[in-house]
């Protein structure tokens, strides 16, 4: 018994081991063409390379179990069309010792891809998103121009006219500082006249640079007004120095596990949102175990089916996902959202309606 149960458990793990990097690689690619030409700007190839390894951590959690489940129906479909199942039932082997090593491996697999899901996923998308906008190359397309006026967080920069040399004439920079009252105002120091100015990044040392050309720097108060005209110069600040006072509010799929239950705990959860901090919660927790679920299904399925052939599980397992599961799954989601089911219910609706659909499956083998 132990030999039939080793002698499935290697066919099913070198299939899912194959199945997950080739479709890892897929998810990987489509992550980032989406990332190099996000609207946000492109990356530098430092930022680009620190991004590649959070993007295979994010798609883990799709990537995980639809590979289970190509190679559940891979592994067991090749065990009918060599007509190895027959000989074992033959046998008088019971179905469950088959079917064993693959429950073990969904459930291993549920289990990391819970701990993924509900940790790594959340702070491999922050981080991600971090670095896609404060990326050095990003910053300096992230200067917005509106009329003759150009704006990147505190920094400010009226100007006249641009040339084809991007130099700006005829400027004037303010730079914004936040107050005890969080209220912007103008930092000391500034505004700062010039004839003409041209903004750049200093890639290596990571620094928002603007030359400036016949600067005349004006400072007053009430006694004293302090000029400096005809020289050349520039301003320098550091991109963390730039973006100190922006507060980016984070996104519930950016949240931790425990920070959701928190945020709930706090009764910050609200009816109107559709109840998105249980939703999300939920919603990591019934991806996970999307693993076993696919293991109900898609070992019947692969016996039943008796095609051994790799474009075969593909396609069967592709099919299941796309038109079976995932519709639930955003069905229960819009449907959640909006507040028409318990978020519960629209978290586990997919897994739910799966798991019925894999043990009438489970019941048919089982019976014949």
């Amino acid at each position: 018994m132990l030999i039939l149960q080793r002698y499935v458990l290697r066919s099913l793990v070198l299939n899912f081991v194959v199945t997950f990097l080739v479709i890892t690689g897929v998810f990987f690619i489509a992550g980032c063409v989406r990332v190099l030409y996000s609207k946000d700007g492109s990356l530098d190839v430092v930022s680009f390379l620190r991004v590649l390894p959070l993007i295979m951590i994010q798609t883990s959690s799709v990537t995980v179990p639809m590979s289970l489940l190509v190679a559940v129906v891979l592994s067991y479909g090749r065990l009918a069309s060599d007509n190895e199942m027959i000989a074992v039932l033959m046998g008088g082997v019971h179905p469950y010792w088959i079917l064993s090593p693959a429950l073990l491996v969904g459930i291993v697999l549920s289990f990391v891809n819970l701990f993924i899901n509900t940790e790594f996923v959340p702070r491999a998308r922050e981080v991600r998103d971090a670095l896609v906008k404060t990326s050095v190359s990003t910053y300096l397309k992230s200067l917005t121009t509106d009329a003759n006026n150009l704006k990147l967080d505190r920094f400010r920069m009226h100007y006249r006219f641009r040339d084809e040399e991007d130099w700006f004439h005829d400027v004037t920079i303010y730079m914004m500082t936040r107050g005890d009252s969080d209220i912007l105002r103008l930092q000391d120091g500034f505004p700062v006249k010039a004839a003409r100015a041209r903004p750049r990044v200093d890639s290596v040392n990571s620094m928002f640079v603007v030359e400036l050309r016949d600067v005349q720097a004006q400072q007053e108060d009430e006694k004293t007004v302090n000029r400096a005209s005809s020289r050349d110069t520039q301003l320098a600040w550091a991109f963390s120095e730039l973006l100190e006072d922006r507060q980016r509010e984070r996104n519930v799929d950016e949240l931790t596990s425990t920070e959701l239950l928190g945020y709930r705990a706090a009764g910050l959860e609200l009816r109107y949102f559709g109840y998105r901090y249980t939703l999300e919660y939920h919603k990591r927790i019934a991806s996970a175990f999307a693993c076993l679920v696919f293991v109900l299904i898609g070992a019947p399925l692969g016996i039943f089916f008796r095609r051994g052939g790799q474009l075969e599980a593909f396609l069967v397992s592709f099919l299941l996902v796309m038109v079976f599961y995932y519709p639930f799954m955003v069905a229960g989601d819009s449907l959640a959202s909006n507040g028409k089911i318990s978020p519960e219910v629209g978290a586990w609706l997919a897994d739910a309606v799966s798991l019925l659909v894999g043990g009438s499956l489970m019941f048919k083998l089982f019976r014949s």
